[in-house]
């Protein structure tokens, strides 16, 4: 009986040293100093490196960045003007100065609505003034920097021939226009713009000149770099 306790007992103690022993081998091993620091600085350097994937998704993304901004915006351009309308110049092309006020909404990546008043005065031999304002809608094919667009508006146009050879009445007039807005920021742009203009007003000329014209040829085109912000 004592011979069986003895053996009861190393049998025992035999299982308590191997448990133990498989527990120590579950932990680490304590590092060095040195060991611990090479682990650390190791560790912080793979942090520190961005992964090449990361790297070019973000070329990706810069790449596609959009330029879209749906908000309020102000434009304004100055511009040049082309017209030989037999109400102001006879037969001769026309060369004039104005601006262009533009105040609309960007709705999205391909639309925005604004309405333009236009002012334009010549102040040659033969001097005339044209004003208008029309509500216009703009068709974008890009969201990039560069962003180019077409544009149809009607609204009214007025002439005025101060050398006396005739004027139009404020009346119904369309306009077609391309353009392109160049983004410095997101919320500013060079624009550069034309606009064809087409006025379906009677004019009032002089009888020298109301046999060569049916009273509607009026129609110019209009040019100018400006500034858009929105």
């Amino acid at each position: 009986m004592k011979r069986l306790n003895i053996w009861t007992g190393v049998v025992i103690g035999l299982i308590v040293f191997a448990g133990v022993d498989a527990t120590s081998a579950d932990q680490p091993k304590p590092q060095t100093e040195a060991e611990a620091e090479a682990t650390l600085s190791k560790g912080q350097n793979i942090a520190d490196e961005p992964a090449p994937e990361s790297e070019a998704q973000a070329e990706q993304f810069l790449a596609k960045k959009s330029y879209v901004v749906p908000a309020y915006f102000i434009a304004v351009d100055p511009l040049v003007a082309v017209e030989n309308s037999v109400a102001v110049g006879g037969d001769s092309y026309y060369v004039s100065g104005g601006f262009d006020i533009r105040i609309g909404y960007r709705q999205n990546r391909w639309l925005a609505t604004e309405i333009s008043g236009m002012y334009i005065h010549n102040y040659r031999d033969t001097e005339y003034l044209s004003w208008g304002m029309s509500l216009d809608e703009k068709f974008y094919f890009t969201k990039s920097r560069i962003q180019p667009y077409i544009s149809l508006g009607m609204g009214f146009l007025q002439l005025i021939s101060t050398s006396g050879r005739g004027s139009f009445s404020p009346k119904f007039s369309l306009r077609f226009g391309i353009g392109t807005e160049i983004y410095t920021t997101e919320s500013v742009a060079v624009t550069v713009v034309m606009n064809y203009h087409m006025p379906f007003a009677s004019a009032n000329l002089r009888p020298e000149f109301a046999g060569r014209s049916d009273g509607t040829d009026f129609d110019f085109v209009t040019a100018g770099i400006g500034m858009i912000f929105y």
